[in-house]
């Protein structure tokens, strides 16, 4: 599954050579969520200098590269955490590229507003109440 992150994009003359480019790092990124993903590496497999790489991948994405690859991994986990009810919370963490299970956590909380947890057993919940909602017994 593809995560790909759009900010608010200014109104600016982009070339097909680097929508090409940051669109291969865009495919990267999600390739290789699990791995360490550094700007210099990105900007190698752009074809570009890392200053230049940096300028055109936030005029793409509104983000600068840190801020979208913990984005990817947090949305990578979300899903993982909803969908994958049998993976414990620190397999999710490492499968998405973080080292720390407290590290994911605090990252986690700060973006849902919830710990990995409590966000998976509080939509566990609401599944079932749709459930009982779509489904009622008698």
């Amino acid at each position: 599954m593809a995560f790909v992150f759009m900010g608010p994009l200014h109104t600016i003359k982009r070339s097909q050579s680097s929508n090409f480019k940051i669109g291969k790092v865009l495919t990267y990124i999600n390739e290789h969520i699990e791995q360490p993903l550094l700007a210099v590496d990105l900007a190698d497999v752009a074809c570009l200098s890392v200053f230049h790489f940096q300028r055109v991948f936030i005029l793409y994405t509104g983000y600068n590269v840190a801020e979208y690859v913990l984005l990817t991994r947090l949305h990578k986990a979300r899903y993982e955490l909803q969908y994958r009810p049998s993976m414990s919370v620190l397999n999710i963490a490492l499968g998405c590229g973080f080292n720390h299970h407290q590290s994911f956590s605090r990252a986690f909380k700060r973006q849902f507003h919830l710990a990995p947890s409590v966000f998976r057993k509080q939509f566990v919940e609401y599944v079932k109440k749709i459930k009982r909602i779509s489904h009622p017994s008698g």
